[in-house]
């Protein structure tokens, strides 16, 4: 995953710009990614640094801190995103978030790009994975806590490319591939002659990873 922060925007007025430059923290999965003091001009900060991330699972949220400055005493806000909501090669303004998840005036703009396989991130879920990095703080069940746990839950549902699978089917029906077509017929065969109840989530599970290739 590429991840480019380019700015925020309407921070507060009257800010030193040698002593108060924006630095932005981002955590994802195991990592944990910051930037260099923002470049203040106006009510703006303007970064332009890009990151190169790894998505080890895809239902990690990303979540980007923005501080006041390197000493970072001082959050100006959070923002969490899902890649299962993002579009590749997209770029966003989002509005940040304060500790109550309301939204504040500030807002950032970034870029992103990314690609992963449903089926193998679904999987992948189940994988336990440790921390590469420690932090000592406590147990957080503010707001913020409770809206990541309730976005990563719904992030877990995946649902396949139906209609990409339909296509597939009409495909094989009129013989656009013919080898796939023929392999197609030669299981038909088997599975009449041969059906065992346990067939049936192996051949969702095969249908689903086979849309999902094709989508890549």
């Amino acid at each position: 995953m590429k991840l480019t922060v380019l700015s925020v925007k309407s921070l507060k007025t009257g800010r030193k710009r040698d002593e108060e430059r924006p630095v932005a923290v981002i955590s994802f999965g195991n990592e944990k990614k910051e930037t260099k003091p923002g470049t203040v001009i106006g009510s703006n900060a303007i970064w332009g640094d890009q990151f190169i991330l790894k998505i080890e699972d895809a239902f990690d949220l990303i979540e980007i801190i923005v501080f006041s400055d390197v000493s970072k005493k001082e959050v100006i806000g959070k923002l969490f995103l899902s890649l299962h909501y993002l579009t590749p090669r997209t770029t966003y303004a989002y509005h940040l978030r304060n500790e109550k998840m309301d939204h504040l005036v500030q807002s950032m703009e970034f870029k992103i790009d990314f690609t992963y396989n449903k089926l193998l991130a679904g999987l992948k879920m189940f994988q336990p994975r440790g921390q590469t990095y420690w932090e000592d703080d406590s147990v957080d069940v503010s707001l913020t806590r409770i809206f990541e746990l309730i976005t990563r839950i719904k992030s877990h549902i995946v649902t396949p490319d139906f209609d990409a699978l339909v296509q597939a089917i009409s495909d094989i029906q009129e013989w656009q591939r013919p080898l796939i077509s023929i392999g197609a017929l030669i299981g038909w065969l088997l599975l009449v002659n041969f059906f065992q109840l346990w067939m049936v989530p192996l051949g969702l599970c095969i249908g689903v990873a086979a849309t999902g290739k094709k989508k890549n």
